[in-house]
């Protein structure tokens, strides 16, 4: 939450995505300047990138709030985001400032070369702190010594910080050409990147897959898993019901076991060559590395690009405390359909055809139960969904 009145750092950007270097640079200021908080500031619709594709604003919003949730003095504003037109650094100013804080600004060498072509300039360095981080190829030093900042000079800083040698753009680089991006941005934000394919194409699933994939399964799955692979199908577009998303809904549910009993050594070795990110206890377990290594294979052997199908493949044993609609309907139909035997089956799987959620609040209480009886270790992605649901409920009574 972001406390009013405070002397603040504002630190903006696309933050496209955040990074490691944004959280150093943001600490680094916040200590230097004895701020009691940062206030990171997705822009909305930048004016010096009018020709550049950018991420969706609600994406990179997401993702900075992930990568500053563990630290207490970050917080995250939508304001910029939440304006129609051009973001100006005036108008965030004015805003700011109407709300009592004492403002400054984290920014590049190079925005304070440029600054007075920016709009209200004067103001923003009359009423504002400037705490300049160092760029390639510019000398603050120089910069100041130029005429009109001499009157703005007790309001400007250097901050007393090493250049981070990679970048956001470096980053996006590096997805699209199917490079890890690990130790350069938190774990929350590179699954987010991974889960929403950011950066990379999300096709249109071709109808003709789920006749080449359900060839593919009945030649290279044993009978009993292909039996199991049928009712989920069938369990899932009963849940589903006649929706749009039947079809993707379909091919998850075909394609989420396509790697079960496979020998730990290929599941870790296929998981290792993907991108999908991975906690350390999760690649000792081979009921954990099914997931992502069906939903990587289905995308390498199959070409499906579709990041809700492969969402659901990959979290449908584990779950996921932001799963979308599809993910959550596989997640529950892998494990209620008509083959499991357990006490509540089938009433969770009638809960399941009228609310997703319940039945899904339903499920996790039933398996945490299960598996605290028997002191198995949880995976905090189960507490984590029932959390979700619990905290939407909640908010909606």
């Amino acid at each position: 939450m972001i406390e009013k009145n405070k002397n603040c750092v504002i630190y903006g950007g696309t933050f496209d995505p955040p990074h490691l270097g944004h959280l150093f640079l943001a600490e680094a200021a916040r200590r230097e300047q004895s701020a009691e908080q940062v206030i990171f500031l997705p822009a909305g619709d930048p004016p010096h990138k009018k020709n550049k594709k950018i991420t969706d604003a609600r994406d990179r919003l997401n993702m900075v709030r992930l990568a500053v949730k563990d630290n207490p003095y970050f917080n995250v504003s939508d304001f910029e985001i939440k304006q129609t037109g051009l973001s100006y650094t005036a108008k965030t100013l004015r805003y700011f400032k109407s709300e009592g804080f004492n403002v400054s600004f984290i920014i590049g060498a190079d925005s304070l070369d440029e600054i007075f072509s920016w709009k209200d300039p004067e103001y923003i360095l009359a009423n504002s702190r400037l705490l300049v981080l160092p760029r390639k190829n510019y000398n603050i030093d120089k910069i100041l010594t130029k005429d009109k900042y001499k009157k703005y000079i007790d309001n400007i800083n250097k901050l007393a910080v090493g250049r981070i040698d990679f970048s956001s753009s470096q980053i996006r680089e590096r997805i699209k050409s199917n490079k890890r991006i690990k130790y350069m941005t938190p774990f929350e934000v590179e699954e987010y990147i991974v889960r929403k394919r950011l950066y990379l194409k999300s096709e249109t699933v071709d109808q003709t897959k789920f006749a080449q994939i359900d060839n593919y399964l009945k030649n290279n799955m044993s009978d009993d898993r292909y039996q199991h692979t049928l009712r989920v199908i069938e369990t899932a577009s009963n849940i589903a019901g006649n929706k749009d998303y039947l079809e993707k809904v379909k091919i998850a549910a075909l394609c989420h076991d396509l790697c079960k009993g496979y020998p730990e050594s290929k599941l870790q070795r296929l998981v290792k060559n993907s991108n999908w990110p991975l906690k350390s206890f999760e690649y000792k377990e081979a009921s954990l590395l099914h997931g992502p290594a069906s939903a990587y294979l289905t995308e390498k052997k199959f070409d499906i690009t579709d990041n809700q199908i492969l969402e659901a493949i990959r979290y449908h044993t584990i779950g996921h405390p932001d799963l979308g609609l599809i993910g959550k309907i596989i997640f529950l139909a892998d494990k209620i359909e008509p083959g499991r035997d357990y006490p509540g089956r089938g009433e969770i799987y009638k809960l399941a055809l009228d609310d997703i959620e319940q039945a899904i609040l339903k499920l996790t209480n039933h398996n945490l139960e299960y598996l605290m009886n028997r002191n198995i270790e949880i995976h905090p992605n189960l507490i984590l969904l029932r959390n979700s649901i619990l905290g939407g409920r909640n908010n909606n009574e």
